[in-house]
């Protein structure tokens, strides 16, 4: 995903199991992963349980937010602040299965793969 300035890119590493921040002058930001499993916290205390794919840029918070699928077990969306450097489980509760709630920590997603805005109230998850 690129900033709307364009002086950030951000990219997942499957293999690694981290979220990077590559910015234009200062090269590559580790910007969480690192912890256990899916440990909300700041920064490298953050976890991801599973492979983080393409993180979406939040359009309803100014861009502040970065919302990151989890697939190969993970079962969630995870949302990263780049403000405050806190990651947390934004939606899933880890189960693999497709059903809804209106508490989005209890409700299952299977396999998150790609998560687009198309609206302000809309957000589309490819699982």
């Amino acid at each position: 995903a690129a900033s709307p300035d364009e002086w950030r890119r951000f990219v997942t590493c499957a293999n690694l199991l981290r979220g990077f921040g590559v910015e234009i002058f200062s090269g590559l930001v580790t910007l969480a992963g690192g912890g256990g499993g899916n440990a909300d916290g700041f920064g490298t205390a953050a976890g991801f349980s599973s492979t983080p794919l393409l993180p979406s840029f939040d359009i309803t918070d100014g861009h502040r937010s970065l919302f990151i699928p989890q697939a190969n077990g993970g079962n969630v969306i995870r949302r990263y602040d780049l403000a405050t450097t806190y990651m947390s489980t934004a939606y899933g509760s880890g189960t693999a299965a497709n059903t809804g709630s209106t508490d989005p920590l209890t409700a299952a997603i299977h396999e998150p793969h790609g998560i687009v805005w198309v609206s302000p109230s809309r957000l589309v998850v490819s699982v």
